[in-house]
Formats: C-alpha cells, sequence, structure tokens
C-alpha cells in the first residue's frame, strides 16, 4: 500500500507542476537521457580498456543510444499529446489530492 501512496503522489506532484508549466522535451528527459549517455559512454571506454571485441563495444554503444533515443521519443509523443490529456484530466480532484498531501506532511 505504501509503494502505491508513493507513486500517486509523484504521479499528483508531476501533474500539478504540468498545469502551472507545461511540459518540455527537455524537463521530460532530465535526467534520463544525460545518465544514459554518460553511463553509455562509461562503457565504451571500460569496453575499450579491457580490450573486449568491436562487436561487444558496439552492442554495449548501441543499447545505450538505443535506450536515450526511446525516451526522447517517448517525450516528444508525450509532448504532442499533452494538449488533449489536459483537457481529459479531472484537474479538482489531482488539487484535492496534492492539497490533502501537503497537509499530511505539515501535520
Amino acid at each position: 500500500m505504501k509503494q502505491n501512496e508513493r507513486l500517486l503522489k509523484t504521479v499528483v506532484d508531476r501533474l500539478a507542476k504540468a498545469r502551472i508549466k507545461s511540459p518540455t522535451v527537455t524537463r521530460l528527459c532530465w535526467p534520463v537521457v544525460p545518465m544514459l549517455v554518460v553511463a553509455g559512454v562509461l562503457s565504451v571506454i571500460a569496453l575499450v580498456a579491457l580490450d573486449m571485441p568491436n562487436e561487444t563495444t558496439f552492442l554495449a554503444a548501441g543499447m545505450y543510444l538505443g535506450a536515450a533515443l526511446s525516451a526522447f521519443g517517448i517525450a516528444r509523443k508525450t509532448i504532442r499529446l499533452w494538449p488533449i490529456h489536459r483537457e481529459l484530466y479531472d484537474w479538482h480532484k489531482i488539487e484535492t489530492l496534492a492539497e490533502n498531501d501537503q497537509q499530511r506532511h505539515v501535520l
């Protein structure tokens, strides 16, 4: 039950922020894409330093690049669909949940 409450709090917080300031690709990709790029670069450097076969190095680089591009693509789709989502959400309920959560932390 605690896990669901934490997930609900995260979603409600993000939606409340998104209502005030519309999401952007940069905000949605941060910090996931930079972390994937750093992890990919470090992995490639480590594989080259360990003198691994080129195929292994290219496979690792491709996996990290693919994950970063996938996250970027999902962010782009989310931005394009945001106007539709904004109209469908029950903002009164989201604001009520956000206020209740803030009151719980004060008490």
